[in-house]
């Protein structure tokens, strides 16, 4: 269906009874639009017909079948997501990207030489176009929108709080329905303000540093960050130093060990190093699929590059510095001494007009990276072949190395895991903005929510069968999410 334009994206949804056209917005489903009262628009990376089975059966299984499901997917070239045109209402211009990583940074849909005539939207343009039909007179009844982004998706959809969209008006959320923006486990998040939280250097970590609990029981300092601070992450995330897997080869084949080689004299970015069977501690991190690589690179002078990825900490996608998507204002840079009115306008209006709630898993507290052999295994354990534990066993917290956490230096600066990246977050919202921006403590909090779910780690499956009960009710008492200033 038509959102902004003639664009359009693939959207799975609750439909017709017949089952024949489900498409909530097709003109002749005027009572299946009536029967919507509480809506759920669902997106992540995955493939949006998995994505709805996954979050209609845990709807259903928690006794909400009122409840009407959308789950959304983003095309790019190499994974359609369900896009195409045997669809019924394919749009001729519908958005699609070059890459993933395209969309999730909010860029404008590639541009068609035959829809060259409309402006390209971005992601948010588009998702906020969708939660804009969301409402009285196409579906009358319906009183409440929750939006609701997973990890990538969590990334994004925090951005989009302050898209303001070329197609419609910023204020379009601020009456019925009411629209709630439910941002879960993001792997890092956008900080409209160049503070970010001081955080300890890499002699100064434990085990113990990760623990759910001393992650939460945390107070966080801040400052705005120099060149001379930049160094210390670019030593804490080991990327100065460390090696990735080039290409997997047989090991003790000469030939393997010339090809690998000889890339030297074509490449200005790289070395690369054969590695024999014996030296597996001579290239760390050079890994394929967990065991020792033969053809390792590393990037040349990387220990400056990445302290120059570290002094543009609060470069977009980051922060509000360097160049910003078209729906995002464009009035220069901010810093603590000097921010321009209209951008500190802006952020507020977002803060106080738009109503988030960010949740972040408890076990959510695996850094690979971090805590890999060269630092704390085995004893530390908070990362594992496991995903998730199920809520009454005795053991210790869910651990996920198979959904890595970003650890690039602009992402550590905001913390070493995805929970204590929440924590830090709420804290410098309520210590640093909003005091900025006039904003009382109780005004924020209304506005911004902040929520631990107890017991998942970063796996959408558990994620999703932990808050089916919250997005039916919005009622957290009774459900396993707990403020998390409370979480003891």
């Amino acid at each position: 269906s038509h959102l902004a334009g003639p664009w359009g994206l693939p959207i799975v949804m609750d439909g017709r009874a017949d089952n024949v056209h489900r498409n909530m917005f097709y003109p002749h489903a005027t009572a299946e639009r009536a029967k919507v009262h509480r809506a759920i628009v669902f997106f992540d990376l995955n493939h949006p017909k998995n994505t709805y089975c996954k979050l209609r059966n845990f709807l259903n299984d928690y006794g909400g079948h009122h409840v009407t499901a959308f789950t959304v997917g983003f095309p790019s070239l190499e994974k359609t997501r369900g896009l195409g045109p045997w669809l019924s209402g394919q749009q001729p211009c519908a958005a699609q990207w070059n890459r993933d990583f395209m969309w999730l940074a909010n860029q404008n849909a590639t541009a068609r030489e035959e829809c060259s005539s409309h402006q390209t939207p971005t992601p948010c343009e588009l998702l906020m176009g969708l939660v804009r039909r969301l409402r009285p007179p196409e579906f009358p009844n319906i009183k409440n929108v929750r939006v609701l982004g997973f990890s990538a998706g969590g990334q994004m959809l925090d951005k989009c709080l302050y898209s303001h969209s070329r197609f419609f008006p910023w204020n379009e959320f601020s009456s019925e329905p009411k629209v709630k923006f439910v941002i879960v486990s993001p792997s890092t998040l956008f900080y409209p303000m160049p503070e970010r939280a001081i955080l300890p250097l890499l002699p100064q970590l434990d085990c113990e540093y990760f623990s759910p609990r001393a992650t939460l029981r945390r107070d966080y300092d801040f400052r705005e960050l120099t060149w001379a601070a930049s160094g210390d992450l670019a030593n804490m995330s080991d990327n100065a130093e460390s090696w990735y897997c080039h290409r997997q080869t047989r090991a003790g084949n000469d030939l393997n060990r010339h090809e690998c080689e000889q890339l030297n004299g074509h490449s200005k970015m790289y070395v690369y190093r054969y590695r024999h069977h014996h030296e597996s501690d001579e290239f760390p991190g050079c890994l394929h699929k967990g065991l020792p690589c033969n053809c390792c690179r590393k990037a040349k002078d990387s220990e400056d590059r990445q302290r120059r990825a570290c002094h543009h900490y609060n470069r977009y996608r980051y922060g509000l510095n360097g160049k910003l998507p078209v729906d995002f204002p464009q009035f220069g840079p901010c810093t603590r001494e000097s921010c321009p009115e209209e951008l500190r306008a802006w952020i507020r209006q977002a803060l106080l007009e738009r109503h988030a709630v960010y949740i972040a898993g408890s076990a959510d507290v695996c850094n690979w990276e971090l805590q890999s052999d060269k630092h704390f295994q085995p004893s530390c354990g908070w990362c594992s072949e496991n995903r998730s534990r199920k809520f009454d066993d005795e053991d210790d917290f869910a651990r996920d190395k198979l959904s890595p956490v970003v650890d690039s230096c602009r992402a550590l600066w905001e913390g070493f895991t995805r929970l204590e990246r929440m924590k830090v977050y709420k804290e410098a919202l309520h210590k640093v903005l909003a005091p900025r921006l006039g904003i009382s403590a109780i005004e924020l909090a209304r506005k911004r929510e902040f929520y631990t779910l107890i017991g998942v780690g970063h796996f959408d499956n558990s994620v999703l069968e932990r808050l089916a009960p919250f997005l039916i009710d919005d009622n957290v008492t009774k459900h396993r999410l707990v403020a998390i200033d409370m979480f003891t």
